[in-house]
């Protein structure tokens, strides 16, 4: 039976059904550009910071999202005030300005600047060993060898990701969350509905923005060194203060405890609690026999200890989530096989098996 029936719940494609759908061009403009240049600057500092100091960077697509949407559509709103004739803001824009912004983010963290790139200096090599080899020490990487590196980093999405796109999404139809989510954030945003709640949520980003920084201010007003004023209050004792065990009141930690799920909070306090308040100790009570250096920043430590213990931890849930990941895709990727026939595109564009919507997204897809 056709979903396009009078029982059928709401079609999302039916409100868009009076707009014409851009061609390439028209989806990438210099407003558009300009906006994500900025928005990929602030989020991809912010990323890396969280990154650098917690390791964990929670989903940063919906702030990407709404502010992207806000800032076109306040520009647009703009120029039609002064007389200025503006094209109108499209779904197929607002997914450009996203990519623009979240390819940046992931860029930044997949060419190193957080991790590998900054574990090449001398600080880190000298860690490792009290006269390290010169060649394993790089200060500074050149900036058009950097450059190339990162420009490269990015076509791994046009060399492995394309290809795939049609037989995973189209034919194939396989499910993948944050997409879906996003894709049903920004069909939502283009409704006159969708208008008012950005606008509600961006009002809400200031007003957050503005009680953060006069936050942020007043630590700042009340801190007279390195372990001074509220970002190391000793909220739990100085016995347990010595074990790293304060409060910071960091607004970037309690925006990051909102952000991810309650099993990474939960994980990061267990690990917190074990590490520091058990295996630490304990590796402390070994000096003298399982290493012999009291530096406090060598790996031939108990550094060296407590940073394979927790690298070997990661790796292993890692490998095994991979494995997990890729039979459970090969299963249901053979499932799909069996259902569907990647020669027959066509055909589901007229068949009654799929709604009104569905059919709509492929037209699209298909003609870009």
């Amino acid at each position: 039976m056709d979903s396009t029936d009078a029982d059928s719940s709401p079609s999302v494609e039916q409100g868009f059904e009076g707009q014409t759908n851009p061609g390439f061009w028209r989806q990438v403009t210099l407003r558009s550009m300009a906006i994500a240049a900025v928005l990929a600057t602030i989020f991809s500092l912010v990323t890396l910071r969280i990154y650098m100091t917690i390791g964990v960077v929670g989903a940063l697509n919906m702030p990407a999202n709404v502010l992207g949407y806000f800032s076109v559509k306040s520009l647009v709103a703009m120029l039609r005030r002064y007389g200025i004739a503006a094209a109108p803001f499209t779904r197929q824009e607002n997914i450009f300005l996203q990519t623009c912004v979240m390819t940046c983010v992931n860029v930044a963290i997949s060419g190193g600047l957080p991790n590998y790139i900054i574990a090449m200096n001398s600080h880190v090599a000298k860690s490792l060993s009290n006269h390290p080899d010169e060649q394993d020490i790089i200060d500074h990487v050149p900036t058009g060898q950097y450059a190339l590196f990162l420009f490269l980093t990015g076509l791994v999405a046009v060399t492995s990701m394309l290809p795939l796109m049609q037989v995973m999404i189209v034919d194939y139809r396989l499910p993948f969350p944050t997409g879906s989510v996003v894709a049903h954030l920004i069909n939502s945003f283009h409704t006159p509905q969708g208008a008012y709640v950005a606008k509600m949520q961006v009002a809400a980003i200031l007003k957050t923005f503005l009680g953060s920084f006069s936050w942020s201010m007043f630590q700042w007003f009340y801190s007279g060194g390195e372990h001074c004023g509220f970002q190391s209050f000793p909220m739990f004792g100085l016995g347990l203060y010595k074990r790293r065990f304060f409060f910071d009141f960091s607004p970037s930690f309690v925006g990051l405890g909102m952000i991810v799920p309650h099993v990474v909070n939960f994980g990061l306090l267990f690990g917190a609690i074990t590490s520091w308040g058990i295996l630490f100790p304990f590796l402390e009570s070994k000096r003298g026999q399982w290493y012999h250096t009291d530096s406090t920043s060598s790996l031939n430590g108990a550094d060296g200890y407590k940073i394979f213990i927790g690298i070997t931890m990661i790796i292993t849930e890692g490998l095994f989530n991979f494995i997990k990941l890729l039979s459970v895709s090969s299963i249901d990727y053979y499932k799909k096989r069996q259902e569907n026939d990647s020669g027959k595109i066509k055909y589901m564009l007229t068949s009654p098996s799929l709604n009104y919507d569905d059919r709509k997204r492929l037209e699209h897809l298909l003609q870009c």
